[in-house]
């Protein structure tokens, strides 16, 4: 239905409450009404069959189920005067009410009386006996509880009208109606009412729209466009209408419907389309449509669909992204080559320059696209390669000139990393010779000795086993009582040889048993408790009761040794506790046993004796022990069984916990044995003798490290499936779940060690694999479980739009002459173009020195994948290159309420720092991007990030605004963060850290209180250590720091100045590079992916702020390339807040502005791309999005906001430029 066009005019009428506005500028305007209750009896609350009852009069309206017998409370509220029109269409509709109290968040179900005119409430024509004549629509609400007097708006009502609407026609009263069924008893909410304050009681707010078609039909999707193939002899010329409509076209512009030549030869309906032939290349038509529907609303202007048939192909495919380049790791043995073209092409490689494409010898394994690679093998470290590639496409053209792909393998200088060395421990006495064992991450040649410090070349001896990743030799002659350390330095292929010990240290055990004799040595390890009455607890009292002194319940003793070193695989031998009797007491029974816990803890008044009790092991020894005088020392019975089982059941024992129960004592009577703070050479002491004998290998191998798990990037087609087991043995595997060892098909490639790998390839994108390992050791012990090892191949960016490609490059021209037609596709990652969807794509001018105009159609949607620009001009003389873009958008978004600034993704997950209100580290799961879920929080109620956050491989680094340092914590489980360390003032540190970074191996602390940067060695995150102080040369006050490829780009806020410091050693020294001017306020950095370039943002927390683009290749010399202003950008006077690089995207985090995108393969012409506002705040303040990280790929950007949390953008496809062009004076 569609309203009347007429002239404008805007009319507000205010009747008994009501808002009308009414605005007939344009056919389909909706009139707009906003109703508020206006008397007493217009809402009311009634709950039938208890309190409260019925009521129209309170100062308040309720529902659910406030009384505590009832079943429901039901709430009416009615709005007069709304005259609807029958017939109109109700566009939106809710209701604002006013939260009264605090209320309950209940369910409850909303309805409409279904009534064209219904009258007040009363007792009995109420709520709950409306409800029977409620709408077919109903609506369950949980009301989205706030502070009282706050607005809480209901979902959309607009249905429940539209019927009334339907059944009743036109409507001037409506009662809405809120059932509390089905809540529980107590629980309701309330609503202010009209008796209450009238101000405050309910608001109804309706959109609709009534009236007649006057409109001509809107005409859409004109095709064809841009450019058909050259040959094309005829097209299908088509549009759409939004209404039944008959279609006219002709050639010329502006004939009037009725005198249009032709009639489409498909029309009368939504559709319209005709045959048009005769066509010829180089030619472009157009052709002017006009439609009239069934009410004879004739189109009074033109819709033009305009199209070209290209000249024939005669120009070679355009080669691009050569890969790969520059320098590779030594190590490399294997590379792809590939490169991509414009069109779809064959194309062919050959290692000598200048061979015609009909005579390469190489044609790449994948080709006849767009993308096309092949894989290289053989490479060889320290050596350079160059590949020359011509192409030919499908029209015959073949490049005549070479495409050069260039790369070096570097030389290898690391020397052989050591691991897993064998044997380590205790061993029992008896042994004579044990097999000395180590491994390599490359072949080598290892050695050893028994003296440290001696130079890989004066080792005596070299492991018989050598030369390539294991290594191992027999060690005979060991004597009983004896430790025994071997130094180990191993030397690589290219005489790359260890400069540090590696150690193998074990021991044999002296013959006979063990002795282990311990004391209590502190306050907190013995204790007694009696849970029911007097004494109650104690760990400080002079003395350790058991029985029962107060007489009215049974108490506990507690002993706690530690220190006590049992191995693993101990036979205890002797077992027994020796304790000093303080006063006579009674001969008595009591109960002795052991805590069974791993590692029990000291004890507290809430882990005492009586609460272990229930946790004690399966030994229990009756004893009634053997009174002397007091100060004699008192024998326990033995404890050998006791102790054995905590051996057996944990492995090595470092602590034991000896209980005693009194029970069985009755009475008053007990016994006390003196305790640690009565005298330590009193307390009670524990005597444990044991052997360790070498028990017979009945347990089949350990495995672990199965390699690789997880997601591997989009193209990977083979890989190394690897294991570790804690002893020599075969593997095999299957790809079937629950095979026996024997029925295993396959056998690992390398195996009969420690090390098994097999290489499995044809892996394709989207899939995932499983391999079910088992192995057998040379006892024959075979597993009979599955070790699985799983992992997929990533589909991200495959098959979807991730990128745009020039596929039509721009061309010389005139000045203000039209430019040959340029395309720009959207391709996966893999070089795919994407046909489905319709993606706007705009272009802009950049390399733009001469400030000339790009006219014509810049913003295209695509077409089966492609945009098409045919009408481009440019109004000055110069060298340009276009950049493409397509718009951002948003994917997901998350908001658990307060106030984030920092914010990292590792994995899936996101890590968003509280900022002001020590809330903490929320950790964010956006594995779906368009639900992100809140999946932990570390630091709650004490932590406050600030700006100090980072995370790598689940280690989280996180500052402190509020004095308690830096704190490194395991996020592996994000459920549970487990704070592995901190970092403060005492340590060398900082209690104050508002900045800072991690690297995976040092962490950055930054006070922002001084010129201090304070580096600790993270790489065991349980134990930093400091490895130095840099301290800015200016002297002011340093906000933040970046620390990449070697070098230290340190920022002084006071000053302006960005100093550049040497980090590749920075144990030994960190000398100053270079220093440059970034401006005043100067705040952080972030580098390009070659390191060449440095982008600094200002920080004035006012007007004035801009980021610079730094050439940093010389830090003695830094030239400024660029400015990004935010006033020249149309953003104001905002400043721009924390920077991110990925490929050739900076996305910048800019305020209240937004996320903004630049292009910037040319770092001193930015090309802004994209813009995604998270927050309404404008203004000069710390508000809107503050930081942004792109590392989880372009399609989940996530950017953070002051106020609203966490957004998941999709950025693609992303940004390309074109090559240089040239337009000239004609």
């Amino acid at each position: 239905m569609k309203r009347i066009s007429a002239l404008f005019c805007v009319l507000f009428v205010s009747i008994g409450g009501i808002s009308l506005g009414t605005n007939a500028q344009a056919q389909g305007d909706p009139v707009v009404i906003n109703a508020q209750i206006s008397s007493s009896s217009d809402d009311a609350y009634h709950d039938p069959d208890s309190w409260p009852g019925y009521s129209h009069t309170e100062n308040r309206v309720l529902a659910g189920n406030p009384g505590s017998s009832g079943q429901a409370t039901w709430g009416g509220w009615r709005w007069t005067g709304l005259a609807i029109p029958a017939g109109s269409t109700i566009a939106a509709a809710y209701v604002d009410f006013v939260q009264s109290g605090w209320g309950y968040t209940i369910p409850t179900t909303l309805s409409f009386q279904n009534a064209p005119d219904p009258p007040t409430f009363s007792s009995s024509s109420s709520p709950a006996s409306r409800w029977q004549s409620k709408t077919a629509f109903q609506l369950s609400w949980t009301w989205p509880k706030k502070n009282p007097n706050s607005t809480i708006r209901t979902p959309e009502l607009k249905d429940g009208i539209q019927e009334i609407l339907n059944a009743q026609g036109a409507i001037s009263s409506l009662v809405l109606l809120e059932n509390g069924a089905g809540v529980p008893a107590g629980q309701y909410h309330e609503w202010y009412s009209y008796d209450n304050n009238p101000s405050r009681a309910a608001k109804l707010h309706i959109e609709y729209i009534s009236g007649v078609d006057t409109t001509p039909p809107v005409r859409s999707n004109g095709q064809p466009t841009g450019l058909l193939p050259s040959g094309t002899t005829q097209a299908t010329l088509s549009l759409a209408t939004d209404e039944n409509a008959t279609c006219k076209y002709g050639t010329t512009p502006g004939v009037d419907y009725t005198s249009l030549p032709n009639t489409f030869s498909t029309t009368g309906g939504t559709s319209h389309s005709s045959v048009v032939t005769g066509l010829e290349d180089g030619v472009e038509y157009s052709y002017y449509v006009r439609c009239q529907d069934t009410h004879e609303n004739a189109n009074t202007d033109d819709f033009v669909i305009s199209f070209g048939v290209d000249v024939p192909d005669l120009t070679p495919p355009l080669r691009s992204n050569g890969s790969p380049s520059g320098n590779l790791p030594s190590g490399t043995r294997e590379i792809t080559l590939s490169l991509q073209t414009d069109e779809n092409a064959t194309c062919k490689y050959d290692t000598a320059a200048e061979i015609a494409y009909s005579s390469m010898a190489n044609t790449f394994a994948t080709t006849g696209g767009t993308a096309h690679s092949s894989l290289i093998t053989g490479i060889t470290d320290e050596t350079a390669y160059s590949y020359y590639v011509k192409c030919q496409d499908a029209s015959g053209n073949a490049n005549p000139d070479d495409f050069l792909i260039a790369f070096e393998v570097l030389p290898d200088t690391t020397p052989p990393v050591r691991t897993n060395g064998q044997p380590t421990g205790d061993f029992p006495a008896g042994t004579t010779q044990v097999l000395l064992s180590l491994a390599t991450d490359e072949n080598a040649t290892c050695k050893y000795g028994t003296v440290a410090g001696i130079a890989y070349a004066s080792l005596p001896n070299t492991f018989s086993t050598t030369g390539g990743m294991s290594h191992s030799s027999v060690i005979s002659g060991l004597v009983d009582n004896t430790p025994y350390s071997f130094y180990v330095r191993c030397q690589d292929t290219l005489l790359n040889t260890n400069t540090d010990d590696y150690t193998i240290s074990f021991r044999v055990l002296p013959p006979g048993p063990v002795i282990v004799d311990k004391q209590i040595s502190s306050s907190a390890d013995d204790a007694y408790h009696t849970p029911t009455g007097w004494p109650g607890y104690s760990q400080t009292s002079a003395g350790i009761y058991a029985g029962r002194p107060g007489g009215s319940g049974p108490n506990w003793g507690g002993w706690r040794w530690t220190g006590v070193g049992i191995p693993a695989g101990a036979n205890i031998t002797d077992a027994y506790v020796e304790l000093n009797q303080q006063g006579w007491g009674y001969v008595i029974p009591t109960t002795l046993s052991l805590e069974d816990a791993a590692a029990p803890s000291t004890f507290s008044s809430i882990n005492s004796p009586y609460h272990r009790w229930a946790n004690r092991v399966l030994f229990e020894q009756q004893w009634t022990w053997a009174k002397g005088n007091p100060g004699i020392w008192v024998r326990t019975p033995s404890l050998i069984q006791g102790v054995q089982e905590l051996v057996n059941r944990y492995g090595a024992v470092d602590t034991i916990v000896l209980l005693e129960d009194g029970s069985p004592a009755t009475g008053t009577q007990y016994h006390a044995w003196e305790s640690y703070n009565s005298s330590p050479t009193k307390a009670a002491k524990l005597h444990i003798e044991y052997t360790l004998l070498p028990p017979p290998d009945l347990t089949p191998p350990a495995r672990a490290n199965g390699q690789p798990t997880g997601v591997l990037p989009p193209g990977a087609t083979q890989i190394i499936f690897r294991l570790d087991t804690d002893e020599n043995a075969t593997c095999k595997y299957s790809t079937t779940a629950g095979t026996s060892y024997g029925a295993m098909p396959n056998a690992s490639a390398t195996t009969g060690a420690t090390s098994h790998e097999t290489t499995v390839a044809d892996l394709t994108e989207g899939s995932t694999y499983h391999y079910y390992v088992r192995c057998q050791d040379e006892a024959l012990n075979a597993n009979t479980d599955d070790y699985e090892i799983s992992f997929s191949v990533s589909s991200q960016g495959i098959g979807v739009p991730w990128k745009l490609v020039f596929s039509s490059q721009p061309v010389d021209a005139f000045v203000n002459g039209v430019l040959p037609p340029v395309r720009v596709s959207v391709q996966d990652k893999l070089g795919t173009v994407i046909a489905s969807g319709v993606i706007p794509i705009s272009l802009t001018l950049a390399n733009n020195t001469e400030s000339a105009v790009l006219t014509g159609t810049t913003t295209m949607n695509t077409v089966d994948g492609i945009a098409n620009f045919s009408d481009l001009q440019t109004d000055k003389p110069g060298s340009y290159t276009l950049v493409a873009s397509a718009p951002i958008k948003k994917r997901g978004h998350w908001d658990g309420g307060g106030k984030h600034l920092a914010m990292r993704s590792d994995g899936n997950y996101a890590y968003l720092g509280s900022v002001w209100e020590s809330g903490g580290v929320d950790i964010i799961d956006v594995s779906d991007p368009v639900n992100p879920v809140l999946a932990g929080n570390w630091g709650a109620g004490s932590e406050d990030p600030h700006e100090a956050l980072d995370v790598k491989n689940n280690i989280l680094f996180s500052g402190s605004e509020v004095g308690r340092g830096a704190a490194m914590v395991d996020v592996s489980n994000p459920a549970f963060p487990q704070e592995l360390s901190r970092m403060m003032a005492a340590d060398g540190g900082s209690d104050w850290v508002h900045n800072g970074m991690f690297d995976g191996q040092y962490a950055y602390l930054v006070p922002n209180r001084g010129p201090e940067v304070h580096i600790f060695d993270v790489s065991d995150p349980a134990n930093p250590v400091k490895v130095r102080t840099v301290t800015s040369p200016s002297g002011g006050q340093v906000h933040d720091v970046s620390a990449v490829n070697g070098r230290l780009y340190l920022h002084d806020i006071w000053t302006g100045n960005t100093h550049i410091f040497d980090i590749s050693n920075v144990k030994v020294s960190a000398p100053l590079l270079g220093s440059f001017y970034s401006g005043p306020s100067t705040h952080s950095s972030w580098w390009t992916s070659d390191y060449n370039y440095l982008v600094v943002p200002q920080e004035p927390l006012g007007s004035g702020g801009t980021a610079g683009i730094f050439d940093v290749r010389d830090p003695a010399n830094v030239v400024r390339v660029a400015t990004l202003d935010p006033v020249a950008l149309g953003f104001g006077g905002i400043w721009p807040h924390d920077p991110r690089i990925v490929d050739n995207i900076l996305y910048m985090a800019w305020n209240t502005a937004g996320l903004k995108l630049f292009e910037i393969s040319d770092p001193a012409d930015p090309i802004l791309v994209g813009s995604y506002r998270t927050s309404g705040v404008t203004g000069l303040v710390v508000d809107g999005n503050l930081e942004v990280d792109p590392f989880l790929g372009p399609d989940r950007v996530l950017a953070s906001d002051l106020q609203e949390g966490l957004f998941v953008l999709d950025a693609t496809p992303t940004s390309a430029r074109s090559q240089a062009f040239s337009i000239t004076a004609p």
